[in-house]
């Protein structure tokens, strides 16, 4: 009987530290989750970061800030036409009526 409660015991303590080793690597890995559930642009950046600078404090910290930062809309593609001439050759220049 002692044997099965020292069993028991055990998985507790197992069971005890597989869960406070799953919120620790949560917590590591805290800024690169915060940029993947925020799109941030840099999401892959912040996790190379976070994973080979994380164990510093201050690569976390960075990460984390990072993390925080705005996230930019999407940009629009840029136009590589440029601006069509007007025919013959011409440019026309804008036409502003300053009488009121």
């Amino acid at each position: 009987m002692q044997h099965f409660t020292v069993l028991v015991e055990s998985f507790h303590s197992v069971g005890f530290l597989l869960i406070v080793a799953a919120f620790w690597f949560a917590a590591y890995l805290s800024p690169a989750i915060m940029a993947y559930v925020r799109h941030h642009q840099n999401e892959f950046a912040i996790l190379l970061m976070n994973v080979l600078l994380g164990w510093t404090v201050l690569g976390w910290i960075t990460a984390l800030v990072w993390a925080a930062t705005p996230v930019r809309g999407p940009q629009p593609p840029a136009s590589r036409k440029p601006p069509r001439a007007a025919p013959g050759g011409a440019r026309k220049e804008p036409v502003i009526d300053t009488e009121l």
